[in-house]
């Protein structure tokens, strides 16, 4: 119960050091051996296309973590990836500065969890019912 609550909420992971790839530390110095999936990244074929890591991560000596390998997914780290054709709205992933495509949106998936803080604008998605993502949907307060 406890594994499907936390892929719910914070997403499903893959493991780095299975792939022998170091660990890394994250924002609060936490050592991880396991990335965050880009499960909305249905063109995701390499481990740096589906790990998210996108935040100001570190190895275990403080230096920048190195972009990951362009290592082939198997079938099973693919088995999170999101095909359907329904709209999917998501949070969890604080992000910041304007929606990227493929990071922050696709055809039918919309990341609506971008900071308000630290400088950044509030910027959320209006949705009006439409079937695939309309980047121009995106709203930012000025």
């Amino acid at each position: 119960m406890y594994d499907a609550v936390e892929t719910l909420l914070r997403g499903p992971e893959i493991s780095l050091v299975d792939r022998e790839q170091p660990e890394y530390h994250d924002k609060d110095g936490h050592p991880r051996g396991s990335a965050r999936v880009q499960w909305w990244n249905g063109e995701a074929r390499t481990l740096r296309d589906i790990a998210e890591m996108g935040g100001k991560f570190t190895t275990a000596t403080g230096e920048p973590y190195p972009p990951l390998p362009e290592l082939e997914l198997s079938g099973g780290d693919q088995s999170y990836v999101y095909t359907a054709q329904v709209p999917v709205f998501y949070g969890h992933y604080w992000r910041q500065g304007s929606p990227k495509h493929r990071h922050d949106w696709t055809n039918h998936t919309a990341c609506i969890d971008f900071s308000a803080v630290e400088g950044e604008r509030l910027t959320a998605y209006r949705w009006s019912g439409e079937t695939t993502i309309v980047p121009e949907h995106y709203v930012t307060a000025e």
